[in-house]
């Protein structure tokens, strides 16, 4: 059963040259490898950057809120640059809604690079898990954009 409250983050402000690999690095060395189970750094495909942004599914809603008071106005730096982090409430909840969300869109089924997908994570051991195969037809997007396969029903509130 999925937890009761706010368990995915909406992280705004990511500088563009983090990576999956770099994302995921920068949680496990924060103390945060242990308390996240998905994770998605939706990336700029033109500019080859991620696009400053990415959505963080925690394990609790405790889990979260830590994180969330941690993170929220923290600088982070990816070498080149410098921002000043944002956190807020996805609008898509639970590891499952996520989960369910990805599994039948064109960025899972489509793309052919691992580092462009969304993730679930064993919160244990911080093995990446390949989601699930699609169970509904596929739901089809342009993969050429500009922006990232941004997903308009993730969109957060404005963050505080």
């Amino acid at each position: 059963p999925e937890p009761e409250g706010v368990t995915t983050l909406m992280v705004r402000k990511i500088p563009k040259g983090f990576s999956k690999q770099t994302l995921r690095e920068w949680l496990w060395t924060g103390g945060f490898g242990g308390v996240y189970d998905f994770c998605y750094l939706p990336i700029e495909f033109k500019k080859h950057c991620c696009a400053g942004y990415c959505f963080i599914n925690f394990i609790s809603p405790d889990a979260a809120v830590s994180f969330r008071n941690q993170v929220h106005g923290m600088q982070v730096t990816d070498g080149k640059s410098s921002s000043t982090l944002e956190v807020c409430d996805a609008r898509v909840q639970g590891l499952h809604n996520n989960i369910e969300w990805f599994r039948n869109s064109a960025i899972v089924c489509e793309l052919q690079d691992e580092d462009h997908k969304p993730f679930r994570c064993n919160p244990d051991t911080g093995e990446i898990i390949p989601l699930p195969g699609p169970n509904k037809p596929v739901r089809r997007r342009n993969l050429g954009k500009e922006k990232a396969l941004a997903v308009p029903e993730f969109a957060a509130a404005k963050c505080s």
